[in-house]
């Protein structure tokens, strides 16, 4: 089925790999991370970045929630991009998790409405997977870092302000451990567009107590962001 709308056209030869990058700093820190930029793209309200000394990626964002994500996602894969490492923030509603623990989904609850409207049967029951393979190279070579990353189920919501105490319990009964707001469709997407897709996220608030604790001033947050840059920079070097 084709769209009437289409993503625009973008010059050039498209890098092999695509950082995507939902928070500003983050991504600052990433661009800071290369030498040198060859070019900066500007793409609806964020941008690309490809740095001159690895030509065959590049860095893309910052957006928020799953529609802006997409449409960002669907550009590059336009262009030509075939592999997509997402990064980004998500609130913990597991006691597993703290605020600064790094998080590589294995699978992604559907709570938001742009993976719907890729779907065309309810087989895929609400549910979204990375590429399998990709998820895989981030946790070994965490784990070579000296990282202790957790794997597990993430809740996807387009509302924020909703994540209410039903709603948490609700999650967390089907196994849930953080919320976000663009990993599920980010998946959903890709699986549906055939290319490979992984997450990395940073965990930035707790909600397990149902009580709301920001950590972004807190120091373990801060280094977790660091860590989270640093590896993406050894995996695509």
């Amino acid at each position: 089925m084709t769209s009437i709308v289409t993503p625009p056209d973008i010059k050039g030869t498209a890098p092999k790999t695509a950082i995507l990058t939902g928070i500003k700093p983050d991504m600052d820190m990433l661009v800071r991370s290369f030498d040198a930029i060859e070019k900066r793209i500007p793409l609806f309200m964020a941008q690309i970045v490809i740095p001159k000394n690895n030509p065959d990626i590049c860095i893309a964002g910052p957006f928020m929630g799953a529609p802006y994500s997409v449409m960002i996602m669907e550009t590059l894969i336009k262009w030509g991009v075939k592999k997509f490492i997402f990064t980004g923030w998500c609130g913990s509603i597991s006691e597993s998790l703290k605020i600064g623990s790094i998080l590589i989904p294995d699978s992604a609850l559907i709570d938001e409405g742009v993976s719907r409207h890729y779907m065309f049967d309810s087989s895929d029951n609400n549910i979204s997977y990375p590429d399998f393979n990709s998820s895989e190279i981030l946790l070994k070579k965490a784990e070579e870092k000296g990282l202790k990353p957790y794997e597990g189920k993430i809740w996807t919501t387009d509302a924020p302000y909703m994540e209410t105490p039903e709603k948490v319990a609700l999650f967390r009964d089907k196994g849930a451990v953080a919320v976000d707001m663009e990993t599920s469709a980010f998946f959903y997407v890709a699986k549906k567009r055939g290319v490979a897709a992984s997450a990395i996220l940073v965990v930035s608030d707790e909600l397990f107590t149902l009580k709301w604790k920001t950590g972004l001033r807190e120091e373990g947050f801060k280094q977790g962001r660091k860590s989270v840059c640093d590896l993406i920079l050894k995996i695509c070097l």
